[in-house]
């Protein structure tokens, strides 16, 4: 039995960890792009629907994940960070 509940833990972790990474993906691309159209004078509204949009996804995602237990969370959180430092390293200057 213990090892069925290890395999689920490690399942949610891994499933959190996909879901994060493609998440970050997604929210650091499309902030990205924005950030050039923010300094490139984008009306407000625009700027502020966007941003919604990207935190709601980004909220939702989340919640879901809490929903499978803390293993996907986490999983999910350590994903979105390696998807920034991605995103990051990939869009650096020089």
């Amino acid at each position: 039995m213990s090892s069925l509940i290890q395999l689920t833990w490690l399942w949610c972790a891994s499933a959190g960890l996909v879901s994060g990474y493609m998440l970050g993906l997604a929210y650091f691309s499309h902030l990205h792009r924005w950030s050039g159209r923010i300094v490139g004078g984008a009306p407000p509204s625009r700027i502020i629907a966007a941003s919604a949009g990207r935190l709601l996804m980004a909220v939702a995602v989340f919640f879901a994940l809490t929903q499978w237990g803390a293993a996907a969370a986490v999983g999910g959180l350590i994903g979105f960070s390696i998807a920034r430092r991605a995103i990051v390293s990939r869009t650096e200057p020089g």
